[in-house]
């Protein structure tokens, strides 16, 4: 009677274990496909299972940090905090004999590393680095062969290869020895594992995507890596992904297509920042009902960051429109609205005080550039009587025209522009001539002139006096990483 009784046990507790596999997975597809009322009532099953109370606490998390990624809500961001501690003291008392007790902790902090320097809260980012990275270093020693430990220790290495200055600090603290080309062989390896899993895959891909996006040099490198992924077709949060990474690679007209008609699942978190990229890309086209869907953006948009970005954009239509009154209550809701935390909102203010009435014709040119129609970007900007513009105008005139020229592989015109750029611009705050000077680096990389190359690198960090001056700064330095001479 004894051994029925036992094989019975067996027999259940086999089948709970396998139900709550089964419930994890599709927890884990539902939470990175933005379904999140799906992930919950599978996070629940999990939760009765004991192999799985780590990773049903872990996904519940990772909801809410998705949640404020994608709202930018400071509300959510507040109820995030609250849930975070909670959780993660959930798991502190949970047994130790799990590989996925101590990679959890691990991962929650370092998604509240990233929450917190997005909301600007630098020093408590500080410090949730400092214990992500000594719990990831704890399991490591443990479970020296748990998958999981590569996804984070390749996110160390390449989030803080590319730190700026002025956070360098945070690296210090943790004596990390980041590398940027060993992160990514580490990611790679624990994408591949996920890849043919049409459930699991979800994460490791657009985790992927987006770390490529924002700490390559090459922007192709990402477009390429998810074009080819099915999952932009079906998962929301990777379309949204894929249409940011189209942005960086100018696919203007590819993004129009994806989203002019999409519409979200039901049940799935709304993603405002859908009529943000499809109002970006039709502005690009100085298509001016961009404004419609700038509005509906602010209409369903919770968060600071991008608003003044977006009020810039919405006073380039109005000057389009020839409506000077808009133009002029759209320049105060930039100087009044949001935050300056990202670099966006940053060059929006600085450019509308420091700068006069934007020129029409150069402003045109620079739209069409950033939409990739370069002969369109020429013709405006050639309209330009370079004898009546003034000085700032002049360098910006140089730049764009440097830009395209740089696009259209007519590399000596593009050389001249630049040289131009940087004689004009070296001793001003404006981006134009650090951005010239890298551009020159990339172009002699190019043509494997290195010295010349480094030079020009060096160059950028020397000038760099202002605007965008974090961005400039990881752009060089990385470019400098690049040459190994």
């Amino acid at each position: 009677m004894k051994h029925i009784l036992i094989s019975i046990a067996f027999f259940f507790s086999f089948f709970t274990i396998k139900a709550s596999e089964e419930a994890y997975s599709l927890a884990s597809y539902y939470t990175f496909s933005l379904q999140f009322e799906q992930a919950r009532k599978q996070i629940e099953i999990c939760k009765k299972s004991k192999d799985f109370q780590i990773q049903a606490l872990y996904l519940e998390n990772y909801i809410d940090f998705i949640t404020v990624v994608i709202t930018q809500s400071p509300q959510k961001f507040k109820i995030y905090t609250e849930n975070t501690e909670n959780i993660y003291e959930k798991i502190e008392k949970l047994e130790d004999d799990s590989p996925y007790k101590l990679y959890a902790m691990s991962q929650i902090k370092f998604n509240s590393m990233v929450s917190n320097f997005l909301f600007g809260n630098n020093m408590t980012a500080g410090w949730d680095v400092f214990r992500s990275k000594k719990l990831l270093t704890e399991n490591k020693k443990k479970f020296p062969n748990f998958l999981e430990n590569s996804k984070l220790s390749g996110m160390f290495d390449i989030f803080f290869s590319a730190i700026p200055s002025e956070y360098k600090w945070v690296a210090d603290g943790i004596g990390l020895n980041s590398n940027l080309t060993r992160g990514f062989s580490t990611l790679k390896k624990y994408q591949t594992h996920y890849n043919n899993d049409t459930l699991l895959n979800a994460e490791s891909t657009i985790l992927t995507a987006l770390l490529l996006m924002q700490f390559t040099e090459d922007k192709n490198v990402a477009y390429d890596f998810l074009k080819k992924k099915t999952l932009i077709k079906t998962n929301s949060l990777a379309k949204y992904v894929y249409c940011r990474i189209a942005a960086s690679n100018s696919k203007n007209d590819e993004i129009i297509t994806l989203l002019q008609n999409f519409k979200q699942k039901s049940g799935e978190l709304d993603v405002a920042f859908f009529d943000f990229l499809l109002a970006k890309a039709k502005l690009n086209k100085l298509d001016l009902t961009a404004e419609t869907h700038y509005k509906e953006f602010l209409r369903t948009y919770s968060g600071k960051n991008y608003l003044k970005l977006v009020y810039q954009r919405l006073s380039w239509i109005a000057l389009f429109q020839n409506n000077n009154e808009k133009y002029q209550q759209y320049l105060d809701k930039t100087k009044k609205e949001g935050v300056m935390l990202v670099v966006e909102d940053k060059q929006a203010y600085a450019e509308i005080t420091n700068r006069k009435k934007v020129n029409k014709l150069l402003l045109s040119g620079r739209l069409y550039y950033d939409g990739a129609y370069y002969e369109k970007a020429l013709a405006e900007i050639n309209k330009c009587v370079y004898t009546s513009l003034d000085a700032t105008d002049k360098l910006e005139f140089n730049y764009r025209k440097a830009q395209i020229y740089y696009k259209q592989k007519k590399l000596d015109l593009a050389i001249n522009y630049f040289l131009d750029t940087i004689k004009l611009g070296s001793k001003t705050e404006y981006y134009y001539a650090p951005y010239s000077a890298i551009n020159l680096a990339l172009i002699y990389k190019e043509k494997g002139d290195l010295i010349k190359a480094e030079a020009y690198f060096k160059k950028a960090l020397e000038i760099n006096n202002g605007e965008q001056k974090s961005i400039i700064e990881i752009k060089a330095k990385n470019g400098l990483k690049s040459l190994k001479i």
